[in-house]
């Protein structure tokens, strides 16, 4: 038996209602909802009840400092000319870098290896049969997006299952980051 997991920063409350305003009238878009927004630093995929047990006691010997985190900008990933997914960003943050690092560092051999290079973002929605031109108007309207600062005081291990209705997040566990001095 597996389950399917990830590992995310959770976003506070005032981000997400924000981020929920970042919208567009866009035919066969998918617009994620707020409980469900959260910024990956990692997906592993199936994960085997073995590796499940391993991974816990790994990421809970992460040793970090908390951080503060700016959202800032909007973007889109496209595959054959074609949008896939609209996220909003973070501006560059090495402790950012530095906490995924270490996260993929203690999960490379567990799960469904994946070679993408880290990109902070959050997902907002998922256009179906999207031409780059049919986006423009979001672009352009969120551009400049930006809230103030965010803290992250940790992170937390999702498993996702798959429904006709979309993805639904469960939190298996949590892990505290240490206090900045």
């Amino acid at each position: 038996m597996s389950v399917r997991l990830f590992v995310a920063v959770d976003l506070p409350t005032f981000l997400k209602e924000q981020l929920g305003q970042l919208r567009i009238n866009l035919k066969h878009a998918s617009w994620v909802s707020g409980n469900n927004m959260h910024l990956t630093l990692k997906f592993l995929g199936n994960v085997n009840m073995q590796d499940y047990k391993a991974l816990l006691l790994a990421l809970n010997q992460i040793k970090h400092t908390s951080f503060e985190l700016i959202p800032h900008g909007v973007g889109y990933f496209s595959h054959s000319n074609m949008v896939k997914v609209l996220w909003s960003g973070f501006e560059k943050n090495e402790s950012l870098v530095s906490l995924a690092k270490q996260i993929d560092l203690i999960t490379k051999n567990i799960g469904e290896a994946q070679k993408r290079k880290f990109h902070p973002h959050v997902t907002l929605a998922r256009p179906k049969n999207t031409r780059l031109d049919m986006i423009v108007p979001f672009l352009q309207s969120y551009s400049l997006f930006r809230t103030p600062a965010m803290t992250v005081r940790g992170f937390s291990l999702y498993s996702s299952k798959l429904t006709s209705l979309g993805s639904q997040y469960t939190k298996e566990a949590s892990f505290e980051l240490q206090d900045a001095v």
